[in-house]
């Protein structure tokens, strides 16, 4: 079994002229969305070669996540990915408007683009911006991987699209593909959602979602928790992985055979209990009582002067005393709040798993 830098060692040495496009190359560009390009100083167009150069400078505690520091230095020197050009690097991250984006466009020959869209990183206010996708649609930064896409569809006429990202970059990905235009989404070739949230049902049934649903393929790790946020519409394909629980969300634990991903029949049972909970939970609770809970529990951490959750785990002890001394500070009726969606959330859970259990016994 071997996993994506694996394949990179592998097959690094033969150009995508010789051997074209495939699933694993389409991983890895929506990967290297998360590479810290707001870290070195980016051309207008540059190639991965260049860009590697810079970003082998960079400590390991610039890099997002473990291994895209092995990644930058295997994709700078593959001959595969080496000589392509990226463009048209943005970010936008507001704290006021709970904004968290970033997107770049890389070209892969004269007649197609890919567009990488960042997915959550490190950041408070990233993990918050995906929360409040469990009541509200339209967050600020799917507006703007929708503006972002209508840009480059407009500043690159003659070429079609592959839309891809991991995490909240999939969704943002699927959001920007569904409300497009007519005219573009014929120039959308497919969109690429991995392990990201899904959307809700209105959403999936709508004609918008329809006119492009056979161009979307989502991969879930066979546990996946993040990607059974809500429904996803189009292909869905499952992916082996070497970790459990949400540690199946990095896409470093997903296994490949040869060039395509290890594959499983279906998500397993307890990815299957957590879907049915978590749709139990957001239809049977209101979407107001939802985001003031949220808000709160998002509004302890940053009160607590933490911009990433890694921060908390740097002095654990001391770190939550801080937040317990947040806690004390709110009103009973917030803490109550707080208590009673927790509390929801884990009658859904048992609910729900209790129900499976009596399936399974009846089999």
């Amino acid at each position: 079994m071997s996993n994506i830098n694996d394949y990179l060692k592998w097959r690094g040495d033969i150009s995508l002229k010789h051997d074209e496009l495939n699933e694993i190359d389409e991983l890895i560009l929506a990967r290297y969305s998360y590479f810290p390009f707001f870290k070195i100083e980016m051309e207008l167009e540059e190639t991965i070669r260049d860009i590697s150069k810079k970003m082998s400078n960079l400590s390991d505690d610039e890099y997002n996540y473990l291994g895209d520091r092995e990644m930058n230095e295997l994709i700078g020197k593959s001959a595969r990915f080496k000589n392509l050009k990226v463009t048209d690097y943005k970010e936008s991250n507001d704290q006021d408007e709970e904004k968290q984006f970033s997107a770049i466009t890389i070209t892969l020959n004269d007649e197609l683009k890919y567009i990488s869209f960042l997915g959550t990183d490190k950041s408070i206010i990233g993990w918050k911006e995906d929360f409040n996708l469990s009541f509200t649609q339209d967050i600020p930064a799917q507006i703007e991987a929708l503006k972002y896409a209508n840009n480059m569809m407009k500043k690159y006429p003659n070429s079609k699209f592959i839309f891809g990202g991991h995490s909240k970059g999939g969704n943002i990905a699927v959001y920007a593909a569904i409300n497009s235009s007519l005219e573009n989404k014929a120039r959308i070739i497919k969109v690429l959602n991995y392990d990201g949230p899904g959307f809700p049902e209105e959403i999936i049934e709508s004609d918008k979602f329809n006119q492009i649903k056979e161009k979307i393929h989502t991969y879930l790790p066979q546990e996946s928790i993040i990607g059974r946020i809500m429904d996803q519409g189009g292909k869905v394909t499952v992916v082996t992985s070497t970790e459990k629980n949400i540690y199946q969300h990095d896409i470093y634990s997903w296994q490949l055979i040869a060039k395509k991903f290890n594959k499983q029949n279906k998500p397993n049972q307890k990815s299957e209990i957590v879907y049915k909970s978590l749709r139990k939970y957001l239809r049977e609770t209101e979407a107001e009582n939802r985001k003031k809970a949220i808000d709160l529990i998002f509004k302890i951490f940053i009160d607590s002067e933490f911009e990433t959750f890694a921060e908390i785990g740097e002095n654990k002890a001391e770190n939550i005393m801080k937040i317990i001394g947040q806690v004390r500070e709110l009103k009973k009726e917030d803490k109550d709040l707080i208590v009673k969606m927790l509390s929801e959330l884990a009658k859904a859970y048992i609910s729900t798993r209790t129900k499976d259990m009596k399936k399974k016994k009846k089999k």
